[in-house]
């Protein structure tokens, strides 16, 4: 039995001694791990100090005070923390791992080399982390791999959660504005802006991904103005792609890296210097993407150094400058991918506008990708716009319900203003764009809802403007089109043309128009269907027509104009129909009744008959044409049927040519080559 007791006592013995043993190594152990890492960092050219030491290993705690890390070896250029508390440390782990992290009055300064004017900063009281785990092996990132490594290294790194609960923060840039006497003006100095972030939040970090972050207030102020934005967050966050920015350009990527699935804004107010005020109610933006291959940082910095030299200097920047800026924002919308960005409750207001205010109660990009935008739209839009001649310079508001552009191509814009602007911003003449140019930017655009204020014409209402055309062929030729109107315009007394109805006490007319086309490129034929416009006081005239022989070459002016600019342009079919809703009533009959007459009865149709038809020919299908026009204006409310379809190749220029109308003959002969069908009918 004592002998029992002996050995118990001598195993008890041993295991306290060993105990101590192993805790002393693990304590030892803990120090040197902390020490290696930071001679890791003084090996890749870093400035890496700190102050005393303590590891608890019963309690698995680390404190180190005085940490200083700057990686460019400057110590005025990096990352202080005061203290560093760790609890329920992983000793015997492989890598680092810690329950509860606790950073105290954390600092960091950093400027971009050999750019002092360009600096950020932040100060931090506390940031807690729980559940970190990350390598002990630091990578060597004075190598030319580094950023490859750096990737790796954040690729390992986990927490459980991050918390922040305040951040103020601090940003020195130089000022890139045009020089004086440009738009916008130059602003003296450089430019610089102060932030305090409240409650950051960021949960479950594994693999360069963030699962969500949160931010209850953001509070700035500075030179180009102040203001705060209110509960702000991401979901579904991916760092990695933003590291991988500039690598393996060689490498194509054939889709986008997402790097976050949701975020979003609360409300946000800015105010500008000169006295200007933005709020926007709430932004969401949904499945944000880049290539990576697309986007480099160095060219970023080089070309906005650039910029800002040529500022601060008073200068232009040359035009290859100009031509790089642009391709690089070239570069970025080409490497952004964006599912859906919403804008609600946007409110605008500026000295130049008084105390007009324009409005937009909402705002939407959808679907940007390539450098091209799918569909931006605005809701409830009110915009200041110049007041009637009656009160020069005073404002009113024109109201747009819904306005929306479609098939947005912002590399092309940009590319257009690459050819152009940096010459005319020198002085030299540059080609302005063709009217195909600026078609191929988008695939149309719609108005709905929308009231534009008197300007001393009358008020003009829209309840429908759509125009769209097709994708584009080699040639810039859209393959189709199609335009819409439905409103009320004006009628304005002083227009001679509207003179009869204004007499008649009519102040408005009700419009609807719809024009399409459909373009066959190997046929060389443009069909145009529906031709629709009704106006109010007048009537309908509805149809359609097939245009051939018209090249690619040609379709590439602005449409309408065919007959203008291509005699070779032929008519293949016609059918059109005019009813009568106050044309002959309103329009025809007072302007006969105000045609100066020999004493008898003025005929339009009858001297129509004389100059256009031979005596000595049959009058044929244009006599039967004037006949069923005749019989249409002499009695109103009917309706009016033609119908034409070429038995051979007719030139539109025979049908519209000035001589056409000056002798008879030639239109009845022109006219002659279709098979006909004209009626008259209530």
């Amino acid at each position: 039995m004592r002998k029992g007791i002996v050995i118990a006592g001598a195993v008890v013995a041993v295991a306290v001694v060993g105990g101590s043993i192993a805790m002393q190594w693990a304590q030892g152990r803990a120090v040197a791990e902390v020490e290696r890492s930071f001679a890791a960092l003084r090996a890749a050219g870093a400035v890496a100090e700190h102050g005393p030491v303590h590891v608890s290993v019963w309690s698995r705690t680390l404190k180190i005070d005085g940490i200083k890390i700057a990686p460019d070896g400057d110590a005025a250029k990096g990352i202080s923390i005061a203290r560093l508390r760790a609890e329920g440390l992983g000793l015997f782990s492989t890598d680092f791992t810690v329950d509860r992290l606790d950073l105290a009055e954390v600092e960091y300064q950093r400027s971009m080399p050999d750019r002092a004017d360009f600096r950020f900063g932040f100060k931090v009281p506390v940031i807690n982390l729980t559940g970190l785990r990350l390598p002990k092996s630091i990578p060597d990132l004075s190598r030319a791999d580094a950023m490859v490594k750096a990737v790796a290294y954040l690729h390992e790194i986990r927490a459980r959660s991050i918390g922040i609960e305040k951040l103020d923060a601090s940003l020195t840039m130089p000022n890139i504005a045009p020089p004086a006497g440009q738009f916008p003006p130059q602003r003296s100095g450089p430019v610089q802006v102060n932030y305090t972030y409240a409650d950051i939040k960021m949960e479950r970090i594994a693999e360069g991904r963030i699962g969500n972050t949160t931010s209850g207030k953001m509070v700035f102020s500075g030179t180009t103005g102040s203001g705060e934005i209110e509960n702000s967050g991401m979901a579904d966050i991916d760092l990695l792609p933003l590291f991988r920015v500039g690598l393996d350009k060689r490498k194509a990527h054939d889709g986008y890296y997402l790097v976050q699935g949701k975020s979003f804004v609360g409300k946000m107010t800015i105010k500008t210097p000169d006295g200007g005020e933005l709020t926007i109610g709430g932004i969401t933006l949904d499945g944000f993407g880049i290539d990576p291959t697309k986007l480099s940082y160095e060219t970023w910095m080089e070309t906005m150094a650039g910029a800002a030299s040529a500022s601060q200097a008073g200068q232009r920047a040359p035009p290859a400058q100009d031509a790089a800026f642009i391709d690089l924002m070239n570069r970025i919308y080409e490497g952004m991918r964006m599912d859906d960005l919403q804008v609600r409750d946007f409110t605008m207001r500026s000295p130049v506008m008084g105390p007009t205010q324009m409005k937009i109660g909402a705002m939407a990009m959808q679907g940007l990708q390539r450098g091209k935008v799918r569909l931006i739209r605005l809701d409830d839009f009110l915009v200041p716009v110049p007041g009637s001649p009656a009160r020069p310079g005073a404002m009113q508001t024109m109201r747009i319900g819904s306005f929306a552009i479609n098939g947005f191509d912002v590399l092309k814009t940009l590319r257009i203003a690459a050819a152009v602007a940096p010459q005319q911003q020198w002085g030299q003449r540059a080609p302005p764009p063709g009217p195909m140019e600026f078609l191929a930017m988008l695939e149309g655009f719609e108005i709905r809802d929308t009231t534009v204020p008197d300007t001393g014409n009358g008020a003009l209402q829209i309840d429908e403007a759509k125009v769209s055309w097709g994708p584009f062929t080699d040639s810039s030729v859209p393959a189709s089109a199609r335009a819409m109107f439905k409103g009320v315009v004006p009628v304005n007394p002083r227009d001679r043309n509207f003179a009869m109805l204004a007499q008649k006490g009519i102040r408005t007319m009700a419009l609807d128009l719809d024009l399409a086309s459909n373009y066959e490129a190997s046929r060389q034929e443009l069909f145009l269907a529906p031709v629709r416009l009704k106006l109010e006081h007048f009537g309908l005239l509805s149809g359609q027509l097939t245009l051939g022989n018209l090249s690619p070459g040609t379709y590439a002016m602005l449409p309408f104009q065919f007959a203008l600019v291509s005699p070779q342009l032929t008519l293949k079919t016609l059918d059109l129909k005019l009813e009568d809703g106050g044309l002959i009533a309103n329009v025809y009959a007072p302007a006969l009744a105000a045609t100066p007459s020999s004493g008898k009865p003025a005929d339009p149709i009858a001297e129509l008959k004389q100059s256009l038809l031979d005596p000595a020919q049959p009058p044929g299908n244009l006599g039967a044409i004037l006949d069923a026009l005749s019989r249409f204006l002499g009695q109103p409310g009917q309706a009016l049927t033609l119908k034409l379809s070429a038995n051979e190749a007719v030139r539109l220029s025979e049908l519209s040519a000035p001589e056409q109308m000056m002798s008879p003959g030639p239109l009845a002969r022109t006219l002659e080559k279709f098979a006909i069908d004209v009626r008259v009918a209530k």
